[in-house]
């Protein structure tokens, strides 16, 4: 079985132009609206933090310094009881039943 591929045509893929044309610029435009919006709200989150900030009673370093004193505090009590478990314990665990 021989085919004859002198006088065969190919398939013609001509995509419309002006349909192209056409999506090409909406997803240009669509890419702007999105990028104006992202603009606009970061602005506006920029600005709700600074006047947050604002509000404030204490700078934000004084307020960064309460937190991390805060975290400290409770980092060295939790290492307190469980040093003052174990010590109490003798380092045992007792075994558990599970129903």
């Amino acid at each position: 079985m021989s085919e004859d591929r002198g006088t065969a045509t190919a398939p013609h893929f001509s995509p419309h132009t002006g349909r192209v044309k056409a999506a090409a610029i909406l997803v240009i435009v669509g890419s702007l609206v999105g990028a104006a919006g992202s603009i606009i709200a970061g602005v506006e989150f920029a600005a709700a933090t600074r006047r947050w900030l604002q509000e404030q009673n204490q700078p934000p370093t004084e307020v960064a310094r309460v937190r991390l004193r805060q975290a400290f505090l409770a980092g060295q009590a939790a290492t307190r009881a469980a040093a003052d478990t174990w010590s109490h314990d003798g380092g045992r665990q007792e075994a558990t039943s599970r129903p």
